[in-house]
């Protein structure tokens, strides 16, 4: 357990926050000791050394039983950002669905309490390249229409500013591999890739220079008396390992992708990642002295909160080893690996260092994972969640403080047909390793390494069915957030259609539901943003009875925190064209309604998907040549509108209210 801080301690609530992860480091993967259980320690990896990380956990909280969301990396990412499993949101797999940008993102929270946001490195959460659709990574191609369907980006996302790849590269002059299956271009802004092999900010070393761009955002945002948040997804220690020739520490090899043979990759892989420990220092050393002049002075580690932890479980073990656990290897001797839901596939490292407010040099058993990376700032940014949707983590704040010795609910996994989940204390284990297989118990207090399945044993029946019974009724909820959405919470009442949530991104894949050729289905889908620009919102129609602050310029300013409204129409209705007269109430005061063409695509960042435009006398207006387009009461809240557009247009109107969530700058204290 960890010590309390001092209960005069003053916590600030607008921290800066750098938020890093590997990608496919096992939790052994580190040279300092951690507990694989109370009194069994792992006593670190016998040959890898990472000093900056050891010296993060010497000034910080080390977990010994931090998760993955997921045994890959695209779902894991996809909950590391929301707080919520990645079926939810429907990323089921490794370059599987993409991030829907009606799903609320650490980074759009963010945004509101006035943090600049970044993110570099690794992003596979979508297609960065909505243009052109070449190969890139696992995403592009001939197919361009399957390409777009799956655009999803950081900027579309919540992140002010990006330097960020689709999938991994190769570790070390990752543009080496242009043009081939193995590469993955850099994306700098929309539309914008690096193109140049020779470019300084792809040559050398991949976590380097992630870094040099992490460390100029941070120094941007110092210079605007701004907090700053960014995730850093370093690309290693993931196969297509290459490293910098001149380091011959851990031995010289020939072959760069051979991940499954230890005797020839190790030296790669131990290289790339002492790489990465070395650009964790860097960014360390940029917090105690941010103007590298060696006076501390003008310290911000005490006001930064800095993360460090993995995707999944490591993934070189030879095939015959895989259910082997006596021996230290990538993942400390647990069992299975990347890809498996056993401890070696989901427990990764998970350190966090805050200066002032975390105990320095102390570890906890408590479970905790990425998913509850979200909730925590929330709550150290003292927000309510803005509406209802279901979340799957939970704050961390009352273990990092020293409030509280473990979690108050239990961890869940799910990825295909495979399934676990951990009970609140840590102790119990049930685990389903393929749809056929049965359900499996461990004691993962006297067995972390999964030798010994409980499940037969008639004392501990009823602790495997108490397990099973929560899993399932959890997994109840997630499906119907997949199927069904979480995002219409905001609208009170609806009439005059039918209403659909948000079934999916891409409207044509819908197929729940009654239809009726007469009442058309109508999409309501929610999401929450900062303005990056004024935006120019319609007077037409019957602006008189708005507030009457509200809207004399038809202009929404910079920095207003909206919720975003897109209504459109189903066309599996199988209409030619679709039209109703609808009336919907919101929570919050409506600011605006976008429905003329110029002033959609000056609201692209707002899209729920790739934007569909008909040409110049688009239809995507969605309004009738005459009357009035809509009417606004008295309320402020309430809206009255007709809808007409030709079948296929998907994108027809937005409707801009107020969001519960507002900016806020100051860098405040409190007693958390």
């Amino acid at each position: 357990m960890i010590a309390a801080w001092p209960a005069t301690a003053q916590t600030p609530t607008r921290p800066n926050v750098i938020l890093i992860m590997a990608d496919d480091m096992g939790w052994g993967e580190v040279g300092f000791p951690v507990d694989r259980s109370p009194g069994q320690t792992y006593d670190g990896h016998p040959v890898l050394r990472t000093p900056q990380l050891s010296a993060m956990a010497d000034a910080g909280l080390t977990f010994n039983r931090f998760y993955a969301a997921d045994s890959v990396c695209s779902p894991t990412r996809a909950s590391f950002v929301t707080g919520r499993h990645h079926d939810r949101v429907n990323v089921p797999g490794a370059n599987k669905g993409h991030l829907p940008n009606r799903e609320m993102t650490i980074a759009e929270v963010a945004q509101t309490q006035g943090y600049m946001t970044g993110h570099f490195g690794k992003w596979h959460l979508g297609a960065l390249d909505k243009s052109q659709f070449a190969k890139d990574g696992h995403r592009g191609g001939t197919d361009r229409a399957a390409s777009a369907a799956h655009y999803s980006t950081p900027w579309d996302s919540g992140y002010d500013t990006a330097f960020v790849q689709e999938s991994a590269s190769q570790t070390f002059n990752p543009y080496d591999r242009l043009g081939t299956d193995k590469f993955s271009r850099i994306w700098t802004a929309p539309g914008q890739a690096i193109t140049d092999s020779g470019d300084p900010r792809v040559q050398g070393d991949s976590s380097q220079r992630l870094v040099d761009q992490t460390l100029s955002f941070a120094q941007d945002a110092v210079a605007n008396n701004r907090p700053f948040m960014t995730t850093v997804w370093f690309t290693t220690p993931h196969n297509h390992l290459a490293s910098d020739p001149s380091d011959t520490t851990y031995g010289t090899a020939t072959n760069q992708d051979d991940i499954r043979n230890p005797a020839v990759n190790n030296d790669h892989r131990w290289t790339s990642l002492s790489e990465m420990d070395r650009a964790v220092g860097r960014i360390r050393a940029y917090l105690q002295d941010p103007n590298g002049d060696g006076n501390t002075s003008d310290s911000i580690a005490d006001n930064t909160i800095l993360v460090f932890t993995s995707d999944n479980g490591g993934n070189w073990r030879a095939d015959s080893e895989l259910n082997s656990s006596d021996r230290n290897d990538g993942n400390g001797g647990l069992r299975g690996e990347k890809g498996h839901l056993y401890e070696g596939g989901v427990r990764v490292p998970g350190i966090f260092e805050w200066p002032g407010q975390i105990v320095p040099n102390r570890s906890t058993n408590a479970i905790a994972g990425v998913i509850d990376l979200f909730p925590t700032l929330m709550d150290i940014w003292d927000l309510d969640a803005p509406d209802t949707r279901p979340m799957d983590g939970e704050s961390l704040v009352p273990v990092l403080l020293g409030k509280a010795s473990n979690r108050t609910t239990s961890m869940k996994w799910s990825h295909g047909d495979r399934a676990s989940i951990v009970g609140v204390d840590g102790k119990f284990k049930a685990v389903k390793a393929s749809q056929n297989s049965a359900w499996e118990l461990y004691d993962l207090l006297s067995d972390p390494e999964e030798k010994k399945n409980l499940a037969g044993d008639i004392q501990y029946k009823a602790k495997l069915n108490e397990l099973t019974a929560q899993f399932a009724t959890w997994k109840t909820g997630v499906e119907r957030s997949r199927d069904t959405g979480d995002y219409a919470s905001g609208v009170v009442r609806i009439s005059g259609a039918n209403l659909y949530p948000n079934p999916f991104d891409n409207p044509s894949d819908f197929t729940g539901g009654a239809k009726e050729s007469d009442t058309p289905t109508l999409f309501v889908e929610r999401q929450l943003a900062t303005l990056r620009s004024d935006l120019n919102v319609d007077l037409v129609g019957a602006p008189g009875q708005y507030a009457s602050d509200t809207l004399k310029s038809g202009v929404i300013e910079t920095d207003t925190v909206v919720d975003s409204y897109l209504l459109h129409f189903d066309p599996s209705t199988g209409l030619g064209a679709a039209a109703a007269t609808v009336t919907l109430q919101f929570e919050n005061q409506i600011l605006g309604v976008i429905a003329a063409t110029p002033n959609l695509v000056g609201s692209d960042f707002l899209a729920f998907a790739v934007p569909k435009f008909e040409g110049s006398g688009s239809a995507r207006s969605a309004l009738p040549s005459s009357g009035d387009p809509w009417t606004i009461a008295p309320d402020g809240k309430t809206i009255t509108l007709r809808l007409e557009a030709g079948i296929g247009d998907y994108d027809q109107l937005r409707i801009i209210t107020k969001s519960d969530l507002q900016r806020s700058g100051q860098l405040v204290s409190k007693p958390l």
